[in-house]
């Protein structure tokens, strides 16, 4: 088993795999199941890419847990020799990593948005309450129609985020960090909608809606959740002279006004 996490703190002594990595690595996925640690180097000048082996001496393995129950462990690296040693291409910055990070979990909150409300469309037709059906009741109905529309909404945003990495855009930066922004806010609400149309049955462990949900409230602050990437956007608009419309548009416009005397 192989794992993987972006590595900033970590230093890398010598070059190549006769260095050694000091400093530690925290929320690693599933550490202490892996065999192979896959480690993406972004704290020097060039970025580079570091396999440790689960048993290298100097490792320290800190057991953790997401609010989910799964594993993210912290790792402890005193003088670690890699196993391997390679550089990365020089956008591969720490800027890149927290976007594809950012997305991928965009795109699993977005995934597990939907089942929450598969999961809540089932339960409303199949619970029956006072004779008929909940789905039968108007403020049920509402409560469905808001979970679906933050599902569709959560899964855009992190489909132009994934397409606007895959093309390179020049609206990368922003269509990320909307959609992690847009991902992170909207769990609170989609989690609160679907738990309430399943009563106390969703929040057992047993249940698969509780899966989604406590998934998602791990993943909304995994590569920075809704402030980190709301700064992102101040600091893009405040690059961008404060244009709002350019930002978004890749167009300025120029508005004069006159009056007439």
């Amino acid at each position: 088993m192989v794992t993987a996490a972006p590595a900033p703190e970590l230093s890398l002594e010598g070059e190549g795999s006769s260095g050694l990595l000091t400093g530690r690595v925290a929320r690693v996925p599933w550490l202490r199941y892996a065999d192979y640690l896959v480690l993406i180097l972004t704290g020097d000048s060039i970025p580079r890419l570091a396999i440790v082996a689960s048993t290298a001496a100097g490792l320290t393995v800190v057991p953790g847990t997401n609010i989910a129950g799964e594993p993210r462990d912290e790792a402890l690296l005193t003088r670690v020799r890699p196993l391997v040693v390679a550089d990365l291409p020089a956008e591969w910055d720490s800027t890149l990593v927290a976007q594809y990070g950012a997305a991928g979990r965009a795109s699993q909150i977005a995934a597990a948005a939907s089942e929450a409300l598969a999961l809540a469309a089932r339960h409303s037709s199949e619970r029956i309450q006072f004779g008929r059906p909940l789905v039968k009741f108007q403020s049920v109905q509402h409560q469905l129609a808001q979970l679906a529309a933050d599902a569709v909404t959560l899964q855009t945003a992190a489909d132009a985020a994934v397409i606007a990495l895959r093309d390179r855009s020049s609206q990368t930066p922003l269509l990320v960090a909307a959609a992690k922004v847009e991902s992170s806010v909207l769990v609170r609400r989609v989690a609160a909608v679907a738990h309430q149309l399943h009563g106390a049955i969703g929040f057992t462990t047993e249940h698969r809606l509780g899966a989604c949900t406590t998934r998602m409230w791990s993943w909304r602050e995994e590569f920075g959740n809704e402030i980190v990437w709301q700064h992102r956007i101040a600091d893009l608009v405040a690059m961008n002279g404060e244009d709002v419309w350019a930002l978004l548009t890749d167009l300025s416009l120029d508005i004069r006004t006159g009056v007439r005397a």
